[in-house]
């Protein structure tokens, strides 16, 4: 069993982080901004996996816009950011990445 005094160690270290996602209710770089902002908490992060800001069904978030998009996510977020990457940004049915795929690094986006 955890002791009180050990529990309260866990509780007072632990940061929990969430992810801008187009599915997910903080949707946007925006939200993200906000949801920090009324926290104020110094244990509440942020997760960028770049490719979750896009969706080919919203003009505002199409993979054309992708540089103006980053740049908003991380100049929002950059200073709450606990984890940054990207996953697969397009496939095709079979699963194979598009030829004209280019692999974002997170030196890429936090270096450009």
């Amino acid at each position: 069993m955890v002791s009180e005094e050990r529990l309260g160690i866990l509780r007072a270290s632990v940061t929990l982080a969430f992810e801008p996602e187009t599915g997910n209710v903080v949707d946007s770089a925006g939200k993200g901004r906000r949801l920090l902002e009324e926290m104020r908490s110094p244990r509440l992060k942020v997760v960028m996996d770049a490719a979750n800001l896009f969706d080919a069904r919203d003009p505002a978030r199409l993979l054309s816009r992708l540089e103006e998009i980053l740049d908003e996510a991380f100049e929002l977020l950059g200073a709450g950011v606990l984890l940054s990457g990207t996953s697969q940004l397009a496939r095709r049915p079979a699963g194979t990445l598009d030829d004209d795929f280019t692999l974002l690094t997170h030196d890429d986006v936090l270096c450009s």
